[in-house]
């Protein structure tokens, strides 16, 4: 509300406002820099970065793609327990559940472990085709950004690596986390969020025209940040 966005796009400007590419690219790119010592850092921030995202991510884009398409109305005075519940998506209940079979330590049949490694290696391709579905369709035209693709853009790519630093500066960490944490946040537009905004029937080409700008300047923006590191760290 603060940056005047329409209805229809709130939600979606929040998650890609808000969520960074921090597997797809982010851990490669880290690694790549920092060498494997960066890696659990790097996993780690992609972890709490996925939670928050199939939590309250999933739970704001839901919220609007009821209040407009009007299915299932959400009262105001629902109880706190309920709107918990609603948090609750399957995707949010599998990644729980993955989470708590690394924590007890539990190695489950290969048959699974191989069907279930099929099924994340698709998550990517199909992210990236039903990308190009949707670019087909409006153009390139489509992919001209106006003002809150903007905003996004340098909430990614600014405003979140410099609350990075801000934080840093009253919370002492070790170098090497603050760096990953930095690069990790000023990584693109989350893949995955260019389908749920889809799927909410949402603004989805907006999200679209945002991860696909973002992905093309984060190869521009690495170096610049890394000179930034120099002068910085």
């Amino acid at each position: 509300r603060v940056f005047h966005v329409r209805e229809g796009r709130r939600a979606p400007f929040i998650i890609a406002f808000s969520f960074s590419n921090a597997v797809f690219i982010g851990v490669p790119v880290v690694v790549a820099l920092f060498e494997q010592e960066a890696l659990p850092l790097s996993m780690l921030t992609f972890m709490v970065n996925t939670s928050i995202f199939w939590t309250l991510g999933i739970a704001l884009l839901r919220r609007e793609s009821v209040r407009i398409h009007g299915e299932g109305d959400i009262p105001h005075d629902e109880p706190f327990y309920r709107r918990v519940v609603r948090l609750v998506q399957p995707a949010t209940a599998m990644f729980v559940l993955a989470v708590a079979i690394v924590l007890i330590g539990w190695t489950p049949p290969v048959f699974v472990m191989s069907a279930v490694q099929y099924l994340g290696n698709l998550v990517t391709p199909l992210s990236l085709v039903y990308s190009g579905a949707v670019i087909g369709r409006i153009g390139l035209r489509g992919l001209k950004p106006d003002r809150d693709t903007a905003l996004v853009l340098m909430g990614r790519f600014l405003w979140a690596p410099a609350a990075a630093l801000l934080l840093a500066q009253f919370v002492p960490l070790p170098v090497l986390t603050e760096k990953v944490i930095v690069m990790q946040l000023a990584m693109s537009v989350q893949t995955q969020s260019t389908i749920v905004t889809g799927l909410y029937r949402l603004d989805a080409p907006f999200v679209i025209r945002c991860f696909t700008i973002s992905t093309l300047m984060t190869f521009v923006m690495i170096p610049l940040y890394m000179m930034l590191f120099e002068l910085v760290f």
